[in-house]
Protein backbone atom coordinates (compact mmCIF):
# COMPACT_ATOMS: atom_id res chain seq x y z
CA UNK A 1 0.00 0.00 0.00
CA UNK A 2 1.51 3.61 -0.72
CA UNK A 3 2.13 5.92 1.92
CA UNK A 4 0.02 8.71 2.35
CA UNK A 5 0.53 12.14 4.10
CA UNK A 6 -2.01 13.69 6.14
CA UNK A 7 -2.09 17.50 5.90
CA UNK A 8 -5.10 17.76 7.88
CA UNK A 9 -7.93 16.44 10.42
CA UNK A 10 -11.38 17.88 10.71
CA UNK A 11 -13.32 17.52 13.67
CA UNK A 12 -16.98 18.72 15.26
CA UNK A 13 -17.03 20.28 18.59
CA UNK A 14 -19.83 18.82 20.67
CA UNK A 15 -18.61 15.40 21.71
CA UNK A 16 -16.22 15.09 19.95
CA UNK A 17 -13.33 17.80 20.88
CA UNK A 18 -15.67 18.88 24.28
CA UNK A 19 -17.56 16.53 26.13
CA UNK A 20 -20.83 16.88 27.32
CA UNK A 21 -20.34 18.77 30.93
CA UNK A 22 -16.65 20.57 29.56
CA UNK A 23 -16.73 23.99 28.84
CA UNK A 24 -13.09 23.67 27.47
CA UNK A 25 -11.49 20.71 25.78
CA UNK A 26 -9.55 18.63 27.95
CA UNK A 27 -5.80 18.97 28.31
CA UNK A 28 -6.13 15.76 26.22
CA UNK A 29 -7.43 17.14 22.99
CA UNK A 30 -5.83 20.28 23.60
CA UNK A 31 -2.13 17.98 23.75
CA UNK A 32 -3.57 16.07 20.48
CA UNK A 33 -4.20 19.57 18.91
CA UNK A 34 -0.99 21.06 19.38
CA UNK A 35 0.70 17.55 18.47
CA UNK A 36 -0.68 17.97 14.91
CA UNK A 37 0.36 21.46 14.80
CA UNK A 38 3.77 20.76 15.69
CA UNK A 39 3.86 17.73 12.66
CA UNK A 40 2.72 20.28 10.50
CA UNK A 41 -1.23 18.74 10.31
CA UNK A 42 -3.80 21.37 10.70
CA UNK A 43 -7.03 20.70 13.09
CA UNK A 44 -10.11 22.48 11.73
CA UNK A 45 -13.57 22.32 12.69
CA UNK A 46 -16.71 22.46 11.81
CA UNK A 47 -19.83 23.49 14.22
CA UNK A 48 -23.21 24.85 14.25
CA UNK A 49 -22.68 26.96 17.23
CA UNK A 50 -22.69 30.79 16.23
CA UNK A 51 -19.27 32.08 15.98
CA UNK A 52 -19.13 33.64 19.31
CA UNK A 53 -19.86 30.64 20.99
CA UNK A 54 -17.11 28.57 19.46
CA UNK A 55 -14.06 30.87 19.43
CA UNK A 56 -13.79 30.34 23.47
CA UNK A 57 -13.80 26.66 22.88
CA UNK A 58 -11.29 26.11 20.11
CA UNK A 59 -9.04 28.89 21.71
CA UNK A 60 -6.98 26.38 23.53
CA UNK A 61 -6.19 24.47 20.60
CA UNK A 62 -4.54 27.50 18.70
CA UNK A 63 -6.44 26.49 15.42
CA UNK A 64 -6.00 30.18 13.85
CA UNK A 65 -8.98 30.75 11.13
CA UNK A 66 -9.59 26.91 11.13
CA UNK A 67 -13.06 27.07 11.96
CA UNK A 68 -16.08 27.00 10.37
CA UNK A 69 -19.28 28.10 12.04
CA UNK A 70 -22.74 28.67 11.09
CA UNK A 71 -23.08 32.68 10.41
Amino acid sequence: MAERDIRAVVSDVDETLVIDGQRLPSAEVQAVAHGLRANGISLHTATARSHGLHLPIVGPLDLRDNHCTQI
